[in-house]
């Protein structure tokens, strides 16, 4: 990476790099097809894939580090690799000259913990390797059908159809229901509770199997698209929403 990438994080995310993270991936290339990879954990090598991790972690279904801990929420904390165990290494994006690392563990639910025996420079300098992998924009995902304002459904949260506007469009079209709860059964009592399980979730008419989900950004609809009105709907909706159809 180089300093136009560094920029180019800095702005969409708002924040700060520290230097030790700068100096560590001026060593490696800004290339999609690569991505680095520790004894635990992965970083992006790609400045553009390194931002989308970031707005993904902290999307309508990401995990919310800041839990519990709303004193740390000007930290801005990014994702910088894992343990293993589904905890992960954060480094902070509010201080250039930063060389704190932190933890953000679940199990026991602990939330943000600065580690007191690594620095940010010591994790850095354990072994990494640049990897191969699949390019994500060189092919369009199979299998769904998505409407998605950005160039490409990976890119959705670079130029996303935001929740305010998917539910004013959900209130405006009579076809078109929110349902983003389900029943499940209380086992100690046999109450029947509703919880709230999908964020922007719409069901499609009538038919109990077609939803059209709200993730990241973009629209996904359930199934395969066979039935003509629904292939209308989505060509509508992705016009009405000045996006694209894929």
């Amino acid at each position: 990476m180089n300093d136009k990438d560094f920029q180019f994080i800095e702005s969409r995310l708002d924040v700060e790099l520290p230097e030790v993270f700068k100096k560590f991936m001026r060593q490696f290339p800004n290339d999609a097809s690569q991505r680095l990879q520790g004894d635990l954990g992965t970083i992006e090598s790609n400045a553009e894939l390194f931002v989308i991790e970031q707005l993904k972690r902290f999307a309508e279904h990401g995990h919310d580090y800041y839990e519990l801990q709303p004193h740390l929420r000007d930290h801005r904390f990014m994702d910088i690799g894992g343990d293993g165990c589904g905890n992960f290494y954060c480094m902070v994006g509010n201080h250039r000259k930063s060389n704190d690392l932190w933890m953000w563990e679940h199990d026991p639910y602990d939330g943000l913990t600065r580690c007191e025996n690594t620095t940010l420079g010591e994790y850095f300098s354990e072994q990494w390797d640049l990897v191969p992998r699949e390019d994500p924009f060189a092919s369009i995902p199979a299998g769904q059908t998505i409407v998605c304002r950005a160039s490409h459904p990976h890119r959705s949260l670079l130029d996303p159809i935001s929740m305010a506007e998917w539910l004013g469009y959900i209130a405006d079209h009579k076809v078109l229901s929110l349902d983003e709860e389900r029943e499940v059964p209380n086992p100690f009592t046999d109450q029947t509770l509703v919880v709230r399980q999908w964020p922007g979730r719409a069901r499609v008419g009538g038919d109990p199997a077609s939803y059209i989900y709200y993730l990241d950004g973009m629209l996904a609809l359930s199934s395969q698209v066979e039935n003509q009105d629904h292939q209308k709907l989505l060509r509508n909706i992705a016009q009405d929403l000045r996006a694209q159809l894929f």
